[in-house]
């Protein structure tokens, strides 16, 4: 189930329903809810099922669903108002790369993969408009941020640069660009990082229980939200 709502653009909304006759079965249908007419359409949209491409929670913006995937250099999105599917286009193809972020900030797409041998920084990838392809935006160096947050790094005897533990809980984009900031978890506290100084500071101690840890770690887009007012009954 996907939410599809732009309040500067319409009042309603739509929810977008991937469906298939069994889980994970050969083929994803679209079906789409209507807040305006209350109603479903059973659209004719579909899709053939890729245990790539992750389909849980897409990421809205700009009138389009889009679906990341870490082993592919082609994903897809949807487009709502015409009702179509279309290529995305994925950074590069790795299994040493494992994906931490994918969310909407300051209206553009970014994406976080984190590599899973020896590295101790990650960058942060953003999607051009016309969706060509990803730059870095950003580059952060985690070495910086055990200086003063020690416990997230846990030394390994036979693997000393894979002991960094931390999960990407969101990232909060400003008007200014030295407002943006990245907002991380690591044992026992959320911590955030400032792109423009390139200081880590602690936001709040939090201990989560290993079963929220893990769900956070796997897919970040999908259980953590920024909070925002909203005077709409969505």
């Amino acid at each position: 189930m996907n939410l599809a709502f732009d309040p500067s653009v319409s009042f309603h909304y739509k929810l977008v329903a991937l469906r298939s006759k069994s889980w994970r079965g050969p083929d994803f249908k679209a079906a789409v809810y209507s807040s305006e007419t209350k109603t479903w359409t059973f659209s004719q949209v579909s899709h053939a099922y890729s245990t790539s491409i992750v389909f849980e929670n897409g990421v809205f913006l700009n009138g389009k669903i889009h679906w990341p995937t870490c082993h592919s250099l082609r994903s897809i999105y949807y487009d709502v108002n015409q009702d179509r599917l279309f290529p995305l286009p994925m950074p590069h193809i790795s299994i040493f790369k494992q994906l931490l972020y994918f969310a909407e900030s300051g209206g553009r797409l970014q994406l976080i993969e984190f590599s899973k041998n020896c590295t101790h920084h990650f960058h942060v990838l953003e999607l051009e408009t016309n969706y060509s392809k990803w730059f870095v935006k950003y580059r952060v160096d985690l070495q910086l941020a055990v200086l003063d947050f020690p416990e997230m790094y846990r030394a390994h005897p036979h693997r000393p640069c894979m002991g960094y533990t931390f999960s990407v809980l969101c990232l909060l984009g400003g008007d200014v660009e030295g407002d943006s900031c990245l907002v991380l978890y690591v044992p026992g506290k959320v911590i955030s990082y400032n792109f423009k100084d390139e200081s880590f500071r602690k936001v709040c101690d939090l201990n989560l229980s290993l079963g929220a840890i893990d769900y956070v770690r796997v897919r970040p887009w999908f259980t953590v939200h920024p909070c925002m007012d909203t005077i709409f009954p969505v």
